[in-house]
């Protein structure tokens, strides 16, 4: 969802031109999705003469498809969940870079062991994470590795349905409930 208050594209953006002012490896940054403030973000690309490095690519139907195909997922919220979208890029073996929201990234990613975190609205620490991972193929490689291994043994539907049974056979036995 394309919300800039929520999902911090805007901080994105501003990364991505300090990256192009310091000359850093090429990237291209591909923006997919749709919501309230496209508008806003396509402006705010223009007037920072990003045009040549970021593209729009809309809703899509078949995101992993993107996912896999990149070496890095983005994800510079302000504000999150559990982020469904950086489950599925450490699943398929796809480094990630999050804000360290209270609450969603930095409860799964440790930082530059399964995953690289930065403050929240920090638009030069993303940038300084972003040209590292960019740079070095063999850390990006590493974390990925790592947070493809944490999803596996701990977010897969095999363990996700023995901890959601755990809970309810709980909560019926703190009910008085006898469950055979």
């Amino acid at each position: 969802s394309i919300e800039l208050d929520r999902k911090g594209l805007d901080i994105l953006i501003d990364a991505v031109e300090i990256l192009i002012k310091e000359s850093a490896p090429l990237f291209r940054l591909i923006i997919v999705g749709d919501g309230p403030d496209i508008t806003l973000l396509r402006d705010l690309v223009v007037s920072k003469g990003l045009v040549p490095f970021v593209e729009f690519w809309g809703e899509s139907e078949r995101p992993l498809d993107i996912i896999r195909k990149s070496d890095l997922l983005v994800l510079p919220s302000r504000r999150e969940g559990l982020p469904n979208v950086m489950l599925e890029a450490m699943s398929c073996g796809v480094c990630v870079i999050a804000s360290s929201c209270p609450v969603g990234p930095s409860e799964v990613i440790t930082h530059r062991e399964s995953g690289w975190l930065v403050p929240v609205g920090d638009s030069l620490a993303l940038a300084k994470g972003m040209r590292t991972l960019i740079s070095d193929s063999v850390l990006r490689e590493q974390l990925a590795q790592a947070g493809f291994s944490y999803v596996s043994t701990r977010c897969s539907a095999e363990v996700m349905t023995q901890r959601y049974d755990s809970v309810l056979r709980s909560l019926i036995g703190s009910a008085g409930i006898v469950v055979k």
